[in-house]
C-alpha cells in the first residue's frame, strides 16, 4: 500500500498551536502590566495604589456626618394608631404622641422641619505638628577658583559674581545646623495634647523640600541690617521656584515629592560648584577650623607631640623587650610579671593619647607617616575624609533616619567682599494637613491651607568676616628719634613700616612685601608662578569637568590702595601704631598683625 506524503501544516501543527498560544499568553501579561489597574472607589476611578487612601477618607467623612447629624425628622402615619394597638394591645401609649429617639434620630416631633447646614467634618481635634528649630548653627569661609565649565553652563548667574576672565575666583560661607528630626518624629506619634495624626498623612511622605539661608550684615554702627534669604546655588538641586509659585491640591503636593526622587541627600546638603584651584570644600565645621594662619601652627604642634608620644612609646617597648628577655630565667618572676603589666597599660594610655592627636590632625587635613620614623604629613581632601559629608549619602526618608539629628546645609556665594555676617537656617517640610479641610474641624481648617510647614528660625551664628579682595598687613614698624645736623635741640621722627600684601588669586592668597617710609603709598608687586588658562569643549558635560589646559600664564599683580605712611606712634615698650593717610584726610591706625 502507497504511503501518504503529510501536508506542511500537518508536519508542523504542534508548532502553530505552540505559537498561537504564545501569543496569547504575551497578550494577556502585557495587559495585565502595561495597563494602568484602577478601581471604582465612591463613584471615582482611582489608581490602585491610591485606592486605600481613598477609602480611609471616605469612611471618615460617613462617620463624620455620623456623629454631627442632628435630628432628622420622619412624618407621622396617618393611623399608626390602630397599627400599634394591634400589635401591642397590652402598652397603654398615645400613638399620636409617640416619640422614638435613637441615636440623635428624633420622630414625633414637627414633621416639616429641616436641617439646611449639615457640618460634615468629623469631631475629632488633631494634635497640631511641633517643628523644631535647627541646632549647632555653624558657619565657615571657602575660597578656590570655580570650574570654568560650570561658570559656562550657569554664566547667567555666575558672571556677575566672578566675571568673564579666568581665574573665576570665588570666596563666600558655608553654613550648617542640625535638625532635630527625633523630636520631628515624636511630635507626630506621640503629641502632648490631641489626636495623632493619621499615619497614612505623613508616612513616606514627610520630607525637608527645601532648606532656607538667611543673613544680616553688620552695619559700621556695629548693628545688624534686615535678614535677606540668600539664592540657592547654580546648579544643585532645589524646589525652591515651584514652592513659591504654590501648589494646587495634595495630588501635586505627591507628584513634587515624587520629583525629589534621589534628591534628597542633595536637597539637605546641595553640593559646592567644582573648583580647580584653591582648598577643597568641607563642611561647615571643617572650614570654621581653618583659622586663618594658625593651621600650620596647629599641624607643628599637634606633629610635635605625636613625635614626643611616640618616642616615649617607643622607649617603654624597649623597656618592656629587656625585662621579657631578663625574667625568662629570673626567680623574681612576679615582681617582672607586675612591671610589664604596668608598662603595657602605660603604652596603652599613651597610643590612646596619640590616637586622639592624630585624628586632629586628620580634623585640620593632614595625615600623618607613623611607620617611616619621620613623621612627615601630607594634606586629605577633605571630600575623602571619613564623616567629612555625614548624612551626606542618606537619602533615606527623612522620619527614617538613623540618628536623631539630619545636618542640613547651604552656601552664600553671594555675599559682598570685606564685610561682617552672620547667618540664621530655616527648613520647610511637607504639610500633612495640605488639602485635608474636609477631614478637619471648622477651627483646624486653616491648617489645611499650605503646602508646606516652615521651621522656627535657628539662632544666629557668631560673626564671620570676609575679607576684601586685598589685604594689608603691618609686619613690623619702628619710630626712631634722631637730632637734626642743624639743630641738635629739634628732634624728628624718622618712621619706618614693613607690610605683608595678600591678594586673592587663582584659589589661593598670594604674599609679597614692601617697606614703607614715611610718605610711601600703600602700594607693591606681587609674583604669581605659571598658572593654566582652561578652554571649555562641553559646557554642559555631566561632570562639569570638560576643560583642556589650553596655556599657561604668569603675571605680576598689583596691589594698591588710596593711602600713604604719615607717622609711626610708640603705644608701649612692645607696641607701635602705625598711622595712614587716605588723600581725602581720612586716617587709619593699624597695629602688627592686623589685616585690613
Amino acid at each position: 500500500m502507497k504511503k501518504r506524503q503529510l501536508s506542511v501544516i500537518e508536519i508542523h501543527i504542534e508548532k502553530i498551536v505552540f505559537a498561537i498560544a504564545s501569543i496569547a499568553l504575551l497578550a494577556l501579561v502585557s495587559l495585565q502590566f502595561l495597563s494602568p489597574i484602577t478601581v471604582e472607589v465612591n463613584n471615582q476611578t482611582v489608581a490602585i495604589e491610591n485606592a486605600a487612601d481613598e477609602v480611609v477618607d471616605a469612611a471618615v467623612l460617613l462617620d463624620g456626618q455620623l456623629k454631627q447629624a442632628e435630628s432628622i425628622e420622619v412624618p407621622e402615619a396617618e393611623d399608626n394608631g390602630g397599627m400599634v394597638k394591634a400589635m401591642s394591645p397590652e402598652i397603654d401609649v398615645d400613638p399620636a404622641g409617640l416619640a422614638i429617639a435613637w441615636e440623635g434620630i428624633d420622630v414625633g416631633d414637627d414633621p416639616t422641619e429641616t436641617q439646611e447646614d449639615i457640618d460634615l467634618g468629623p469631631q475629632e481635634r488633631y494634635a497640631e505638628i511641633t517643628v523644631p528649630a535647627l541646632r549647632n548653627v555653624v558657619a565657615g569661609v571657602f575660597e578656590g577658583a570655580l570650574s570654568p565649565s560650570a561658570v559656562t553652563e550657569y554664566s547667567e548667574q555666575l558672571e556677575a559674581i566672578v566675571g568673564t576672565q579666568q581665574p573665576f575666583d570665588v570666596r563666600g560661607v558655608s553654613v550648617s545646623a542640625d535638625f532635630p528630626v527625633a523630636e520631628l518624629r515624636d511630635s507626630l506619634t506621640n503629641p502632648p495634647a490631641g489626636t495623632p495624626i493619621r499615619q497614612t498623612w505623613y508616612q513616606g511622605r514627610m520630607e525637608i523640600l527645601d532648606v532656607e539661608l538667611y543673613r544680616q550684615r553688620q552695619n559700621e554702627d556695629g548693628t545688624w541690617s534686615d535678614a535677606e534669604l540668600v539664592n540657592a546655588v547654580p546648579g544643585a538641586p532645589s524646589l525652591r521656584e515651584q514652592l513659591i509659585d504654590g501648589l494646587d491640591d495634595r495630588r501635586a503636593q505627591d507628584r513634587l515629592i515624587q520629583q525629589m526622587g534621589n534628591t534628597r541627600g542633595a536637597i539637605r546638603q546641595p553640593p559646592m560648584l567644582p573648583f580647580v584651584a584653591g582648598e577643597p570644600w568641607a563642611e561647615p565645621q571643617m572650614l570654621a577650623a581653618r583659622a586663618t594662619g594658625d593651621r600650620e601652627i596647629q599641624k607643628d604642634d599637634l606633629v610635635s607631640q605625636i613625635r614626643e608620644i611616640t618616642r616615649d612609646i617607643d622607649r617603654r617597648e624597649s623597656r618592656l623587650e629587656r625585662l621579657r628577655d631578663g625574667g625568662r630565667d629570673n626567680r623574681n618572676s612576679d615582681g617582672i610579671q607586675r612591671q610589664i603589666d604596668e608598662i603595657q597599660e602605660q603604652i596603652a594610655d599613651l597610643e590612646a593619647e596619640r590616637s586622639e592627636l592624630v585624628e586632629e590632625l586628620r580634623d585640620l587635613g593632614y595625615e600623618i607617616d607613623l611607620e617611616s620614623g619621620q613623621f612627615e604629613t601630607r594634606r586629605v581632601r577633605e571630600n575623602q575624609r571619613e564623616g567629612s559629608n555625614r548624612n551626606r549619602g542618606d537619602a533615606g526618608p527623612l522620619l527614617e533616619a538613623r540618628e536623631d539629628t539630619v545636618m542640613v546645609w547651604a552656601h552664600d556665594i553671594e555675599a559682598e567682599l570685606g564685610h561682617t555676617y552672620r547667618y540664621q537656617l530655616r527648613v520647610s517640610l511637607v504639610n500633612p494637613y495640605f488639602d485635608q479641610a474636609r477631614l478637619l474641624m471648622d477651627e483646624q481648617k486653616p491648617l489645611a491651607n499650605d503646602a508646606t510647614i516652615v521651621s522656627p528660625p535657628s539662632e544666629w551664628s557668631d560673626p564671620i568676616v570676609l575679607l576684601p579682595h586685598e589685604v594689608f598687613m603691618v609686619r613690623q614698624a619702628k619710630a626712631e628719634a634722631s637730632a637734626l645736623p642743624t639743630d641738635r635741640d629739634l628732634l624728628s621722627s624718622r618712621a619706618q613700616a614693613n607690610f605683608d600684601l595678600y591678594r586673592f588669586h587663582y584659589g589661593y592668597w598670594r604674599k609679597g612685601a614692601i617697606s614703607l617710609d614715611v610718605g610711601d603709598a600703600l602700594a607693591g608687586e606681587i609674583s604669581v608662578p605659571e598658572l593654566p588658562i582652561f578652554s571649555v569643549d562641553d559646557p554642559n558635560a555631566q561632570n562639569r569637568r570638560g576643560e583642556d589646559e589650553e596655556e599657561m600664564t604668569s603675571d605680576t599683580l598689583m596691589v594698591t590702595s588710596e593711602l600713604h605712611l604719615i607717622d609711626v606712634v610708640r603705644r608701649s615698650a612692645d607696641v607701635n601704631e602705625v598711622v595712614l593717610a587716605a588723600s581725602s584726610g581720612r586716617l587709619e591706625i593699624r597695629l602688627p598683625n592686623d589685616p585690613a
